[in-house]
């Protein structure tokens, strides 16, 4: 009882933290931006030259430059400039062998009766609509240049109804634009000196395709929290939760097993490229179990025959074709991986448990912890972790995924 009163008190005190660090962060955010508009506007009425200077400066900034010091030199004159080296990126997008029939079993295994739920993909209302360019989002336009801050300055009632008749008629037909699919992608160091695979693709798309996913994407996320598809061992891109949920945890687990001198064993998994590298039937398999076939067609429409091109210092790169990963950058992305990943980890919790071997926290069992591709198992059984391990090395041969 004492354990779990104080993890209450963490949990109550983490929210009401995360509420005044989200409060702060987007105060300074503002505050920020308005200084730099006020500079900008002072500059243009006191210093046309420098401001002129200045603004061609910031819209010319690349990403990849030729500074021999800047650590995206790299990739700019070795790589996107070398056809061996695209091949990098080729082959990590490039369609993978996979086994759709094991696929199957692992899927009715993790949710046997879950009931499909076909309303994910009703036709949308001028209500879901409306709510699409509400905020104040300022994201990058993708490949038709459309911004979001452009389409809510212009959103009437007229290009509401056209987005409604648009949106539905994708749901009918169970298909996206192919423009849609089209994306440049801005690669971002992960550390200093890369290597040409140590970059993490941001996708840049379409703003309709965007707001489209979008309203899927609050379907399926509600769907999944009322039907409870996820398991609570998952807490990437969820709700109310934080990595700190975790933390708190498994610290806890090994204060209680340190102190009363009991074996714990921790295993730490990552997997490399995860977002990249998940097989587009994987998706395709979960989401028709799940929500039906149309629902699954209408994903599948969204992954399959995708393009991209990689930005860097001269321009864009040659096209590059996305036969496997879900598109980082894109809404639905998060949601789509979450349920991918998740026969995974209920597979290794159901192990720990037929075994007795997971951990124990008070009232809490703790066996496979997840935060998106991020997985953490602890078991109090040498062997049964070697089971867990025989699991995840069965996922990767059936997915082609790969562990860093």
């Amino acid at each position: 009882r004492c354990i779990n009163s104080v993890l209450h008190f963490l949990q109550l005190r983490r929210t009401r933290l995360g509420k005044a660090l989200k409060k702060v962060s987007s105060t300074l955010r503002k505050k920020r931006r308005e200084a730099r508009a006020h500079s900008f506007r002072h500059l243009f009425c006191t210093q046309r030259n420098k401001w002129y200077s200045l603004f061609r400066k910031f819209s010319q900034k690349e990403m990849f430059c030729d500074d021999p010091n800047h650590p995206n030199h790299h990739i700019s004159s070795d790589f996107l400039q070398a056809t061996e080296s695209i091949k990098v990126w080729r082959d990590i997008f490039a369609e993978q062998p996979s086994s759709p029939t094991q696929m199957k079993d692992w899927i009715k295994e993790a949710w046997p009766n879950s009931p499909r739920d076909t309303s994910v993909v009703h036709a949308f209302t001028q209500s879901d609509i409306s709510t699409l360019f509400k905020g104040n989002s300022n994201t990058a336009p993708g490949m038709d240049l459309l911004t979001y801050q452009l389409m809510r300055r212009t959103h009437n009632g007229a290009i509401s109804s056209f987005l409604q008749h648009l949106y539905n008629c994708c749901l009918l037909l169970a298909t996206c634009p192919e423009q849609w699919r089209r994306g440049i992608l801005c690669l971002l160091a992960k550390k200093p000196n890369p290597s040409a695979a140590d970059y993490r693709p941001i996708a840049l798309l379409s703003v309709l395709g965007k707001s489209f996913t979008k309203l899927l994407n609050d379907r399926l996320a509600k769907s999944i929290e009322d039907n409870q598809l996820i398991s609570r061992e998952q807490i990437g891109f969820r709700k109310h939760m934080q990595t700190f949920d975790h933390i708190i945890l498994v610290r806890e687990a090994i204060h209680t097993y340190r102190q009363s001198k009991r074996p714990l064993h921790l295993l730490y998994i990552d997997f490399s490229k995860a977002f990249d590298s998940v097989p587009h039937s994987l998706v395709h398999l979960t989401i028709s179990h799940l929500f039906g076939a149309r629902c699954a067609t209408l994903m599948h429409s969204s992954l399959r025959g995708g393009q991209a091109y990689i930005r860097h210092g001269q321009g864009l790169s040659d096209v590059i074709p996305l036969n496997r990963g879900v598109r980082q950058g894109d809404t639905i992305s998060p949601c789509t991986f979450n349920l991918s990943i998740e026969p995974l980890l209920r597979r290794i919790n159901k192990i720990l448990r037929q075994y007795n071997a997971t951990a124990q926290v008070g009232n809490i069992q703790l066996g496979a912890l997840g935060y998106a591709d991020d997985i953490v198992i602890l078991c109090t059984k040498p062997k049964v972790l070697q089971l867990c391990c025989d699991t995840i090395h069965e996922w990767c041969q059936m997915t082609s995924m790969a562990i860093n």
